[in-house]
């Protein structure tokens, strides 16, 4: 039977971690009134009362979430065991977990103790543990590792940690990966191809991580696309998207803010009020695709964005293009030209966070979809590039969507 850590042990960091966030998000607010109004002992006690009383309504909402998490491993539990009682090869399986202790909050190792190894051991799969302790050491330990023993490898980390992984495979000197289910597990700070892959009837990250297990033990698998790309004739591999602009600029300073204790999308907040102001921004370049019938069409542009997205939703809860679909072959390219400004920018953003609307679908935006181009930037353009949450320095850019390339242990 496996035993969860108490609630109060396990949500303490988190309660202190939640006032934390109210107070940043109202500072500015907080400086205004405080510098406008002469009440200030009044003004003092309504903004005590109010982060008390927001700290109380998210606690009780982190334990509803968290019972509600636990009835949901408790379910996928017994359906694991029945499946493994109805489909005895199951116990013959052989899983290889990577696990990234620095993704995301740094819960890597927690994650795997509390919402994987209770569905591997309720289903008596087998399964061997490697935790990194540096970048790269999984695609390194992927290439050169003799991997024939195992059914599939995993990943607990973000969709970059899978991406190692994909890369290791693709790089071996033998075949042994060209069979491999991958799986991946969400434990980074968006996790966009994670949760394509398992979000479906879940209501939360860590429900996620439990499917994505589940999936697993199940051999669960979908065929899906994967993205090559060659950056001045260095080639790289990708799964969700390829930006440039604020979108390269907006994930720089993000990760230069990592060793904040804020919530990711706190982080990616403030990045993006760092990024607007160094307003204007504009990339300018040529744009070489191929059509639906092969033949090649050419855009030149001035943005202050650009997104090539595999995926229909981006970072947290950012939808791109609702007609892509992870394995139809093909990539949409979103432009976001400079002439909408900054109060344009803004507001296609707000339209994606909190009405939902494509960016895509948005009105202004130059959008084509393609399974190959060329993303030539003009000389003096600065801005980064974004891959998966990675940047690379701006150069000329080559993108080629890899069909039904990777197995993926994913819901169907």
């Amino acid at each position: 039977t496996h035993t969860h850590t108490p609630y109060t042990a396990m949500r303490t960091s988190a309660l202190l971690e939640l006032i934390l966030e109210y107070i940043f998000e109202g500072g500015v607010v907080v400086l205004i009134l405080y510098a406008a109004t002469s009440l200030r002992a009044l003004y003092a006690l309504v903004v005590i009362t109010s982060v008390l009383a927001f700290a109380a309504v998210h606690f009780i909402r982190e334990v509803s979430i968290h019972n509600r998490d636990n009835k949901f491993l408790a379910e996928t539990i017994e359906h694991v065991k029945r499946y493994a009682e109805d489909h005895p090869e199951v116990k013959q399986r052989r899983l290889l977990f990577l696990i990234n202790p620095r993704a995301g909050k740094g819960n890597g190792v927690q994650n795997m103790q509390e919402d994987v190894k209770p569905v591997l051991e309720a289903a008596g799969v087998q399964f061997d543990e490697v935790v990194t302790d540096h970048a790269h050491q999984a695609e390194e330990l992927v290439q050169t590792t003799d991997i024939s023993k195992y059914d599939g490898i995993v990943s607990l980390g973000g969709d970059g940690m899978l991406l190692e992984v994909l890369t290791g495979l693709a790089n071996r000197s033998d075949d042994a990966g060209r069979s491999m289910a991958l799986g991946t597990v969400a434990c980074g700070t968006s996790c966009a191809f994670s949760t394509t892959m398992h979000g479906r009837g879940t209501s939360s990250r860590r429900q996620i991580r439990i499917v994505s297990a589940a999936c697993a033990v199940c051999n669960q698998r979908r065929t899906c696309d994967v993205l090559s790309l060659d950056l001045g004739g260095n080639r790289k591999f990708a799964l969700s998207e390829a930006g440039w602009g604020i979108s390269g600029i907006i994930c720089q300073k993000s990760e230069s803010l990592r060793c904040l204790p804020w919530n990711a999308r706190y982080r990616y907040a403030l990045s993006g009020v760092m990024a607007g102001m160094q307003w204007p921004i504009e990339c300018r370049g040529k744009l070489t695709y191929l059509k639906d019938d092969d033949s090649e069409d050419t855009i030149e542009f001035t943005a202050c964005n650009l997104i090539a997205s595999k995926l229909a939703v981006l970072g947290n809860g950012h939808p791109i293009s609702f007609a892509i679909k992870p394995n139809d072959g093909k990539i949409t390219v979103t432009i976001t030209p400079s002439s909408l400004g900054a109060f344009g920018m803004a507001k296609a953003g707000l339209a994606m966070a909190v009405a939902g609307v494509p960016l895509a679908d948005q009105d202004g935006m130059i959008t084509v979809t393609t399974k190959e181009f060329v993303l030539e930037p003009a000389p003096g353009s600065t801005a980064p590039y974004v891959i998966d949450g990675d940047t690379f320095p701006v150069q000329t850019l080559k993108l080629q969507v890899l069909h039904k390339k990777m197995d993926v242990f994913a819901t169907v």
